[in-house]
C-alpha cells in the first residue's frame, strides 16, 4: 500500500529525511549521555535517572546542560564539549523545522518546501514565527552531512568520557586500596 506521504514526496527525499531525523535523535541521545557522564555519573544511574530524564524532555534544557558540562575531564575534552554544545544549539531550529514541519514537493520545479509555525524568543517576549520556504536538495544533503559530523563528534566525546571515568575510578580504587589499613590475621 502506498501512503499519502509517499505520493506527496519523492522516495529519495524520504530516505534522506529518515537518515537526518535518526541522526538528530542520536545527537540528542549522545548529548544526554555526555551530560550524565560529565556530572560523574554512569549512564542511567537509578538514583539520578528522573533528574536526567527531566533534562532530556526539554531540548533547550538539554542544550544548556550540555553547555555547562564542559568542566569535567581533561582540558581537551572540555573544549570539545563546549564547541559541540554550540553546534547543537545552532542546529536546533533546523532540527525542529525538519521534525515538525510539513514537507511538500513542487512537481513543476522539482523543489521541496517546508512549512511550520513555532515560537521564538525576541527580546523578553516570545513571538510566533511562520516558515514557508523552498529547500534545495543540496541544502538537504548539507544538513544530513552536518548532522552526521556532529553525531560522530558527540559519540567520540561520549566514548572518551567513558574511558576517562573508568580510568579515574580505577585510580581512585587503587589509591583507596593502597591507603586502606591492613588487617592482620
Amino acid at each position: 500500500m502506498r501512503t499519502v506521504v509517499e505520493s506527496m514526496l519523492p522516495a529519495t527525499f524520504l530516505v534522506r529525511y529518515a537518515i537526518y531525523m535518526q541522526s538528530c535523535a542520536h545527537i540528542e541521545l549522545a548529548s544526554w549521555h555526555i551530560v550524565q557522564l560529565a556530572q560523574g555519573y554512569e549512564l542511567y544511574t537509578p538514583a539520578r535517572i528522573e533528574h536526567f530524564l527531566k533534562v532530556k524532555m526539554s531540548t533547550s534544557k538539554l542544550v544548556e546542560a550540555l553547555r555547562r558540562s564542559n568542566s569535567y575531564g581533561p582540558v581537551g575534552i572540555q573544549l570539545r564539549i563546549r564547541l559541540a554544545a554550540i553546534r547543537v544549539k545552532q542546529g536546533m531550529t533546523n532540527r525542529n523545522l525538519a521534525a515538525h514541519g510539513a514537507w511538500f514537493h513542487n512537481d513543476g520545479k522539482g523543489a521541496l518546501s517546508v512549512e511550520h509555525y513555532f515560537q521564538q524568543r525576541v527580546g523578553d517576549a516570545k513571538q510566533w514565527m511562520h516558515v514557508d520556504e523552498n529547500i534545495s536538495h543540496r541544502q538537504i544533503d548539507e544538513a544530513v552531512e552536518e548532522a552526521d559530523l556532529l553525531l560522530r563528534e558527540l559519540i567520540d566525546i561520549r566514548e572518551e568520557l567513558k574511558r576517562y571515568q573508568k580510568s579515574t575510578r580505577s585510580r581512585l580504587e587503587f589509591a583507596s586500596a593502597v591507603t586502606a589499613p591492613r588487617t592482620s590475621k
